[in-house]
């Protein structure tokens, strides 16, 4: 699973974890793709969670109907 935010600057970061929680306090961390200025830096947990972070505050978003989707999905 993963949570992306393509920011109005052309920022992206694209977090990777295992499954999408239905709180995000609780996302497991394990790596982001963070692009920048035309350049692609892979970083580790804590600079993805940290990235995470600073981006959702920015620019956070909705993502209810998704969870939702995810959990009818696995509980299926």
């Amino acid at each position: 699973m993963g949570w992306l935010c393509v920011c109005p600057d052309l920022d992206i970061v694209f977090v990777v974890y295992d499954w999408y929680p239905s709180k995000n306090e609780k996302l497991l961390y394990q790596t982001a793709f963070h692009v920048k200025n035309g350049a692609v830096k892979v970083v580790g947990a804590s600079e993805a969670e940290k990235l995470y972070k600073e981006y959702h505050e920015k620019y956070p978003y909705d993502m209810e109907e998704v969870e939702r989707w995810l959990r009818d999905l696995y509980e299926n």
